[in-house]
């Protein structure tokens, strides 16, 4: 994420739970970052770490939306991440995978 994003820095602050779960924060001028990580959930199909990330430009280049649309693209050309997004009422926008009828 900190590639995706052109962070140079380390988070500004880290939180860790005792399951294993974390939260952190970056932010500078332009924007604000904050990352949520889920304890891992081992086991098939997929070893997986659930995370929620959420990102908002402090200006108006690049937009919110920009800057989003542009953390989606390069996260999925890594072929390694399952994503979702959602618009902030919970909606799905769009996401890597079939996500089923049953959103």
């Amino acid at each position: 994420m900190e590639a995706a994003l052109s962070l140079t820095s380390g988070a500004d602050r880290v939180i860790t739970g005792p399951t294993g779960d974390s939260a952190c924060w970056y932010e500078n001028d332009e924007l604000l970052v904050s990352v949520k990580v889920g304890g891992p959930e081992g086991g098939p199909p997929l070893d997986k770490v659930p995370a929620f990330l959420m990102a908002r430009s402090r200006s108006q280049e690049p937009a919110t939306w920009e800057l989003s649309a542009g953390l989606y693209r390069d996260l999925c050309s890594l072929d390694t991440y399952l994503v979702i997004v959602e618009s902030r009422d919970g909606d799905l926008v769009t996401a890597n995978f079939d996500v089923g009828d049953d959103w």
